[in-house]
């Protein structure tokens, strides 16, 4: 087997270990945060993006950026948690960030920290 081959064989299978195992964290972490919330827990995607850490469609699909997984807790909760919101609030509006508040009162010191540290996630 030419030795390409094998790199790509071993890069793919850390890919999907890897995305396994950032799902799994991810779904736990909105278990939590959709109960503080009292929603039911929306549908998950975990892929790369290229602008977002995350988003909630209008039909409150959650997509997650894979690359959030490499930051600490606090930063990716925060992620989860924001987007939980926006099943509630499609905006950014004071009820929104109210909202946020109750279940996450430290979030402006976790979406500090990623603003400035986010730039190390990105590969």
């Amino acid at each position: 087997m030419p030795q390409e081959s094998r790199h790509q064989i071993v890069r793919d299978t850390l890919w999907k270990w890897y995305l396994e195992h950032a799902e799994n964290k991810l779904r736990e972490i909105m278990h939590k945060y959709s109960r503080k919330l009292q929603i039911d827990t929306p549908t998950l995607v975990v892929k790369p993006q290229a602008k977002r850490w995350g988003s909630c469609s209008k039909d409150n699909i959650i997509r997650i950026n894979i690359q959030i997984i490499m930051a600490p807790m606090k930063q990716i909760e925060y992620v989860v948690a924001h987007e939980l919101c926006h099943v509630k609030y499609k905006d950014h509006s004071s009820e929104f960030w109210k909202n946020l508040s109750l279940i996450m009162p430290d979030y402006q010191l976790r979406k500090e920290a990623l603003r400035k540290e986010g730039w190390r996630y990105v590969l």
